[in-house]
């Protein structure tokens, strides 16, 4: 049975694989029947051909490059005397700029949100290390 995003939200039988350098569409570790109907979407709506996979990466490749820009500021800022709030609250504003990124109307808008979801996480992780 297929996923119908009108009477459920798709986003959690799929996983965004950004593990290499291609941005493919993988079923989310989930039951076997739930795992079975992700693999279907996948398979009938073929999210994983070719130009969705190039057009997807190249969005990821952005989003990359914005991520690394935003974790080096960060790093350099430590590097110089520690993290600052003033620092942390502009790396939280470039993710929150990301984030408009994945309005739905926007391209490919579920991997966005997932890596911008990841990026808030690393940071919340990385803030948390540093205490009070």
């Amino acid at each position: 049975m297929l996923i119908d995003p009108t009477r459920e939200d798709p986003a959690p039988f799929f996983h965004w694989s950004r593990a290499k350098h291609l941005s493919v569409v993988l079923a989310a570790t989930l039951s076997p029947m739930e795992a079975e109907r992700a693999l279907s979407n996948i398979s009938v709506f073929a999210l994983n051909r070719a130009n969705l996979v190039k057009s997807r990466t190249k969005i990821l490749s952005v989003l990359r490059f914005d991520a690394e820009e935003i974790m080096d500021e960060l790093a350099a800022d430590c590097a110089d005397g520690g993290l600052k709030q003033e620092n942390l609250d502009r790396a939280l504003r470039r993710v929150a700029g990301l984030r408009r990124r994945h309005a739905p109307d926007q391209p490919f808008s579920a991997m966005v949100k997932a890596f911008v979801d990841d990026l808030a996480q690393e940071l919340a992780d990385r803030m948390a290390a540093q205490g009070p």
